[in-house]
């Protein structure tokens, strides 16, 4: 799997390095302090070590009726995952 970066850096993915958007891999990007790359239906976003902190620290926080909301929107779309980024970074500044 090929991505471009904000850059506009070409970045080539194995199957290993993709993974499905959750709150789980999310954890585990920040435990290997690695990144990898979600993939939606339509959609990729190469998530960091960083922002995965940073989602995990804000989903940590929430109440649980909360964190089934964001799981659920890290699930859906990039689109809904790019807000929770959104949301999280604005969060913890």
């Amino acid at each position: 799997m090929i991505c471009e970066t904000e850059d506009n850096e070409i970045i080539e993915f194995d199957d290993s390095e993709t993974c499905e958007p959750s709150i789980d891999n999310l954890r585990l990007i920040v435990q290997k302090h690695s990144a990898k790359l979600f993939v939606w239906k339509g959609s990729q976003i190469l998530v960091d070590v960083q922002t995965a902190n940073v989602m995990v620290q804000v989903y940590d926080l929430l109440k649980p009726e909360n964190q089934e909301k964001v799981a659920r929107m890290i699930k859906a779309s990039g689109e809904q995952f790019h807000k929770v980024v959104t949301i999280a970074w604005k969060a913890a500044s």
